[in-house]
Order: C-alpha cells, then sequence, then structure tokens
C-alpha cells in the first residue's frame, strides 16, 4: 500500500469539524469536505442542497457570528 486511508481530519481542524456539528453539518466524510470547501475556500461555493442542510448551517453560523 502506498498511501494511508483518506481522513478529514488530516486536512482540518478537529475543534472546528465538531463546531460545524453543532450548527448542524452531519458528521459524515463527505459533509465534512464540503464544510472545507465552504469555510476555506475563497469564495462560495454552489450549493445542490435537496435537503436543506447546507442551508440550515450556513444560517446557524452566520446567526452566531462564527467565520
Amino acid at each position: 500500500m502506498l498511501t494511508k486511508s483518506f481522513d478529514c481530519e488530516d486536512l482540518g481542524d478537529p475543534v472546528e469539524m465538531r463546531e460545524w456539528q453543532i450548527f448542524g453539518l452531519p458528521s459524515d466524510d463527505h459533509s465534512m469536505e464540503n464544510g472545507m470547501c465552504v469555510t476555506k475556500g475563497r469564495r462560495w461555493p454552489l450549493m445542490i442542497d435537496p435537503q436543506g442542510q447546507a442551508n440550515r448551517f450556513i444560517k446557524a453560523t452566520k446567526q452566531e457570528g462564527w467565520h
């Protein structure tokens, strides 16, 4: 095996990722990867959000004044 398996915590701060979960972002790897794109990117990504999870997450973070 050339590389170990990918873990989201390798790229992000575990404390920050836990805050995302408190603000309503699901804890699965895909949601954590998307959270990294939203919080670390220079621009807002296009969010296709049929369940409204991203919408609730963004609203919760902005209400708290979180960056």
